[in-house]
């Protein structure tokens, strides 16, 4: 198993997504925990709605990450109330329901 700090989550987040003002909740998100860990996390345990990502720019990302013939990026999570809350990766998880995936590579605490 992977086990990262969040320092390490923190570099991933800024390596593919640009830097701006909405990261700040995600950083402090990440901060709140110690360690982080790599899995494999079923789609169906995720707090996540096709509503989520909605909008026609939101739409067109997810197609066009659909397409593609790459693993996408772990996303990252945290245990939510009503299952694991999506910090980073709403459209990954968009793409992998129109592509039929059951499962996604994601970071969550480890804790």
């Amino acid at each position: 198993m992977i086990k990262m700090s969040p320092e390490q989550i923190i570099d991933f987040l800024d390596s593919i997504s640009e830097r701006g003002e909405y990261l700040d909740n995600h950083y402090e998100m990440i901060w709140e925990y110690k360690t982080w860990k790599l899995s494999s996390i079923a789609i169906e345990d995720l707090d996540f709605d096709m509503d989520n990502v909605s909008d026609p720019d939101s739409q067109s990302l997810v197609l066009s990450y659909s397409k593609l013939n790459t693993c996408p990026p772990p996303i990252i999570i945290v245990l939510g109330e009503n299952g694991y809350r999506i910090i980073d990766g709403y459209h990954r998880v968009g793409a992998a329901i129109l592509m039929g995936k059951k499962k996604l590579k994601a970071y969550l605490p480890d804790e």
